[in-house]
């Protein structure tokens, strides 16, 4: 009765929220912008800088997904060009700000590190990938992806890729559990499923200065909102034909979600 209550509430919290998303835009881009209004120029450099090493990467990592499923030597040489793309672009992140981090970073003892870290996830991805070691290439991948995380949260700064990667690797163990031992086991994740569902929301517009494009990004993500509260209902009453049908196409909204904001 408890565990039912605690996930009541989210939801009801997670109304409120998809209340406040439906706001006039121009609204709730001013509140986005007041969010970012406290960071340096030379943060916003540097996220667009990463931005687009990420991309690439994100590509590249997409490219390995397709390549585990089945072999190709043009899709592998195509992952291995997006990925050293990535290399070079964040090889000129270090170039950069290596030595000289934004203002939101000089208290970062790791922050050089991390830097060089994530190049050599990067270039430890390659090699796998080189090598036709698809599954290997992709654990780097999310391995490397969670050192951006980590940089960004350890320094107090919120982004909502970062909160769709934790949302995601839950949602694909609580897919991986299902599958295996049904819906039991998955009840007890649930309440943290929405609690991270609910973080995302409560992260800033990733492009609060393209109007455009937070209006996509909102549309998906309450759309990926209205799929995890099927969800819930689902598991929570015993309904395991709909709990599939709905893992069946979570992790590529959740994806379609991650590319907007990234």
């Amino acid at each position: 009765m408890q565990n039912l209550m605690s996930i009541k509430t989210i939801m009801l919290l997670t109304l409120i929220q998809v209340a406040l998303l439906l706001q006039p835009a121009n609204t709730i881009l001013a509140i986005q912008e007041e969010t970012r209004m406290g960071y340096s120029t030379e943060l916003n450099t540097f996220d667009d800088m990463v931005r687009q090493s990420r991309q690439e990467m994100r590509k590249s990592c997409a490219i390995v997904q397709d390549l585990i499923k089945q072999s190709d030597a043009q899709k592998q040489a195509k992952g291995v060009e997006q990925i050293r793309q990535s290399i070079a672009l964040w090889e000129k992140v270090q170039q950069k700000f290596q030595n000289t981090p934004p203002t939101e970073y000089q208290q970062d003892s790791k922050f050089s590190s991390r830097l060089t870290a994530i190049l050599q996830g990067m270039r430890d991805m390659e090699k796998q990938l080189v090598d036709g070691k698809f599954k290997e290439s992709l654990q780097v991948c999310g391995a490397t992806c969670g050192l951006f995380v980590t940089m960004h949260e350890e320094n107090g700064l919120v982004y909502a890729a970062d909160r769709l990667f934790h949302l995601r690797k839950l949602a694909k163990q609580m897919t991986d559990t299902e599958q295996k031992s049904g819906l039991q086991p998955i009840k007890g994740m649930l309440g943290e499923l929405l609690k991270l569902r609910n973080n995302v929301f409560l992260a800033p517009c990733p492009a609060h200065d393209d109007e455009a494009r937070c209006n996509d990004y909102r549309s998906a993500l309450k759309s990926l909102s209205a799929q995890l509260d099927n969800l819930a209902l689902a598991i929570q009453n015993d309904d395991q034909v709909t709990t599939e049908n709905v893992f069946k196409n979570l992790i590529s909204s959740i994806n379609l979600v991650y590319g907007i904001a990234l």
